[in-house]
């Protein structure tokens, strides 16, 4: 078996749980819980696309459809949305309402984490962290590309069209 390609930390309790987060250099990371161990890193359009055995060079297509019908039908329920053509801000007004997108729900609580983690748990849970200031330097940036932390953030509606919807 390979090894993960990051630490992981197997704990026993609570106690060694506060004692990983409190005071901690994981102060400035995001965490986000699992109710299993197992499950990989995967945003609820993932999951539906895998599940329902879509095949993964259509998964643009499918998420672009997903996209369009929801503005289309959102003005029935929202008496304001965001821009036309802000699909970020579509994007997490859809993964607020519960419908599928490529977003991971993250938070900077550890708590709130092991929180999602432990509801409904049946066996071993997890929570993950990264350390998000880790992403704007450049060995976390594909080498083949030069691009800087302005040039793909994804909140500007051309970068995220260009860098990530695709």
């Amino acid at each position: 078996m390979q090894p993960e390609p990051y630490e992981v930390r197997r704990l026993e309790s609570w106690a060694e749980f506060l004692e990983v987060i409190t005071d901690s250099p994981y102060s400035d990371w995001a965490f986000r819980g699992h109710r299993n161990q197992h499950w990989p890193l995967l945003s609820a359009l993932s999951r539906y696309l895998r599940n329902f055995r879509i095949d993964p060079a259509v998964w643009a297509a499918q998420e672009e459809r997903i996209l369009r019908i929801f503005k289309r039908k959102a003005h029935h329920f929202l008496s304001a949305g965001p821009l036309p053509d802000d699909d970020f801000e579509w994007l997490a007004l859809m993964q607020h309402h519960g419908s599928p997108t490529r977003l991971l729900d993250f938070t900077w609580w550890p708590y709130v984490a092991a929180c999602f983690a432990l509801q409904r748990a049946t066996g071993d849970e997890a929570v993950w962290a990264f350390n998000p200031a880790r992403f704007g330097k450049p060995e976390a940036v594909d080498p083949q590309e030069s691009l800087s932390q302005a040039v793909i953030d994804p909140t500007a509606s051309a970068v995220l069209r260009r860098y990530f919807l695709k």
